[in-house]
């Protein structure tokens, strides 16, 4: 009685296994279904969502092959004849997935590409825009400069009138001070708007490559899981009976 009630117990952990394994492919078809409908974000930038979708494909291949592989435990072991045509549509299918995976590969390597040249384009794109507003606020401080070498005492004493209108701090009353220290004032603003150019410069470099990196980084590691993947769902495939 005590081997019977063991073998009954047994029989029971492969039927709970194996339903298990079918509701882990479920989940796992609803989930790819869901992965290929693109959102309306991802939908207006076609390598994006390739590329995030490729990569969540992958990332979740870990549900269908846990599911393949509980579905096949037990192999015949009390399989209903309708079950038994089910598991070799499910054997082919594993050899389905492993060409499929493998062929994620190029996409994924292809999107990769795509978005590291858009982004690049991008912050080139708005370093530009920074520049120039830059070099529009040093074309301005370059005609001042040269308006001021070109004025006279008249024209100093009435800009220091102005200035002392402004309230923008002491202003000297001789002329010639004050064309000195407006000059100074004006070199000191160019070389921080100079200064201004190479930070950003130098932030949009750092940016590029941290935005390649992060691109390579997730493209290798996803290849890699690809290949992986492809090779569990071969041996899955290779090692049911009746796939063939």
């Amino acid at each position: 009685m005590a081997e019977l009630s063991n073998d009954s117990s047994e029989n029971r952990s492969v039927y709970r296994l194996r339903w298990i394994g079918y509701g882990f492919l479920v989940f796992a078809l609803v989930d790819a279904i869901a992965s290929l409908a693109p959102s309306e974000i991802l939908a207006a930038n076609p390598p994006q969502w390739l590329f995030q979708t490729i990569g969540k494909l992958i990332e979740t291949s870990v549900v269908p092959l846990i599911g393949f592989a509980f579905v096949f435990f037990g192999e015949f072991f009390e399989r209903a004849a309708i079950e038994k045509i089910l598991l070799k549509v499910l054997s082919w299918i594993c050899l389905l997935l492993t060409v499929v995976f493998l062929l994620l590969i190029p996409p994924l390597v292809g999107s990769t590409l795509q978005l590291t040249s858009q982004g690049q384009a991008q912050i080139n794109q708005a370093l530009q825009q920074e520049q120039a507003k830059a070099d529009m606020q040093l074309a301005q401080i370059n005609q001042l400069e040269t308006q001021l070498n070109r004025s006279n005492p008249e024209e100093l004493e009435k800009l220091r009138s102005q200035l002392t209108q402004l309230n923008i701090g002491d202003i000297p009353n001789n002329p010639q001070e004050l064309k000195t220290t407006v000059l100074g004032r004006i070199k000191d603003a160019r070389s921080k708007i100079e200064a201004g150019k190479n930070t950003l410069q130098q932030q949009a470099q750092a940016k590029q490559a941290s935005q390649r990196n992060e691109l390579i980084k997730n493209a290798v590691k996803w290849s890699i899981g690809a290949v992986i993947a492809a090779v569990l769902f071969f041996i899955l495939w290779r090692s049911t009976g009746w796939a063939r």
